[in-house]
């Protein structure tokens, strides 16, 4: 006697979803490893660094669901240390439907725990040269935004002797970032001495790979509630809005600074002031 009709649907409709269910298993399986060195291979062209990958995940439902930890693109020179971008964990999630674009397209990407060491007095004079890649060529993927949240970017010194820049981002979110092309940023972040926040807006890149230090920059700053105490023989409050621009190893800088509450150690007065300013900043020499 067969199994009723009810009951026979019910371990045909099981059977197809355990069938289903490893299918996808096995799919994401595969997938992993070909997005992983598909991944690796393109980072390496874009930044002519060699790269790795600690581990890459992919999940198929209800979307397409990327993630992925242990990200380091080395130095030009591997044995040379820190590493160019190191990144604890990223994420990212694509809709079905964009995986039949060509180059890939993705919406966002979260990166935690990153760091970013920028080289200074590398020059490609000094340097044989190198075969670069197609930069015409269609990339594998494109990423609308970045945002990446406690960042950690430092500015390495030109000299042996001399002390890293160190900037604590607190937030920073990169939107159209590709090649050969600026990139638009928002940040705030805490800048060290004296110690304040700035929040900033404006275009970094493209990123000149021969040179960092010629990489274009410019846009527009705020600087808040900076403590004056911590140099010695001053106090007071200072605020400062501007904007800059040109290259990393030559920033014009135009601004005005408002102190409503500058004094001197030596005296107990104090006085409102104001200034208006223009400068020229290396922000590789650190």
């Amino acid at each position: 006697m067969g199994l009723p009709r009810l009951t026979r649907n019910r371990t045909i409709l099981l059977l197809f979803f355990a069938v289903l269910c490893l299918g996808i298993f096995v799919i994401s399986l595969r997938l992993e490893g070909l997005t992983r060195d598909r991944a690796i291979a393109e980072l390496e062209k874009r930044y002519d660094r060699k790269v790795e990958l600690k581990t890459l995940s992919i999940a198929l439902l209800p979307s397409v669901r990327i993630s992925g930890q242990g990200l380091l693109v080395h130095q030009k020179d591997p044995k040379r240390s820190p590493a160019f971008i190191a990144a604890e964990s990223f994420s990212a999630e694509i809709p079905f439907w964009r995986l039949l674009r060509k180059p890939l397209q993705l919406d966002s990407v979260r990166l935690q725990g990153l760091h970013v060491n920028v080289p200074t007095g590398e020059h490609k004079k000094d340097k044989p040269e190198e075969h670069q890649g197609n930069d015409s060529a269609v990339p594998a993927f494109v990423i609308d935004r970045i945002i990446a949240d406690g960042t950690m970017l430092t500015i390495l010194p030109k000299r042996a002797d001399g002390d890293p820049l160190v900037f604590d981002i607190a937030r920073l979110t990169l939107r159209s970032v590709g090649i050969n092309r600026p990139m638009r940023f928002e940040t705030a972040l805490k800048n060290a001495k004296p110690p304040g926040l700035i929040n900033s807006a404006g275009h970094f890149g493209p990123r000149n790979a021969d040179e960092p230090g010629q990489t274009p920059v410019s846009g527009d700053y705020t600087f808040r509630d900076a403590d004056l105490g911590v140099f010695k023989g001053i106090s007071g409050t200072l605020s400062s809005v501007g904007r800059y621009s040109g290259v990393l190893e030559r920033i014009v800088i135009d601004g005005e600074t408002d102190t409503p509450n500058f004094g001197l150690d030596v005296s107990r007065n104090t006085v409102h002031l104001k200034t208006q300013f223009h400068a020229i900043v290396d922000g590789t020499n650190g």
